[in-house]
């Protein structure tokens, strides 16, 4: 899938969780693509346009540190639960290279599993990790 289709997807299924949530699950996502050459910001969406950027590789540590721990196919993710603040709460790999990355700047994602709604949410964050593993980002 290209980038315009990947956004739109990204855009429309965070929506249907926020639906079932009842809330905002996350308050702002990113695609990025990680290379040897390093972390280039693809898209982004959220509060924090203007320093995103600049803040990526502090807000990446926590979630960076909870996918070291094994190798990731297209489709699968990771949560940092004790990530805070601008930390990043979840991974997801979407593309050879290509990462979405979601974040609740009010809660962590361990807060958020907590709510009894998490469990509608995470059917359509499995669905969405499967619609990128059966046409990833290229």
């Amino acid at each position: 899938m290209n980038l315009a289709t990947a956004e739109s997807l990204v855009r429309s299924q965070l929506q249907r969780i926020d639906a079932v949530y009842l809330r905002p699950l996350f308050d702002e996502w990113a695609i990025l693509s990680i290379a040897a050459s390093g972390v280039t910001l693809i898209a982004y969406q959220g509060k924090r346009p203007d320093t995103y950027r600049e803040r990526l590789p502090q807000d990446s540590a926590p979630l960076r540190a909870a996918m070291a721990r094994r190798s990731y196919a297209v489709g699968d993710f990771e949560f940092a639960l004790e990530a805070a603040g601008t930390g990043y709460d979840a991974g997801m790999k979407i593309g050879e290279s290509a990462y979405l990355v979601c974040n609740n700047l009010a809660a962590t994602m361990d807060e958020l599993r907590k709510d009894p709604q998490w469990l509608k949410a995470q059917v359509l964050w499995f669905e969405l990790g499967e619609k990128f593993r059966a046409d990833p980002l290229v």
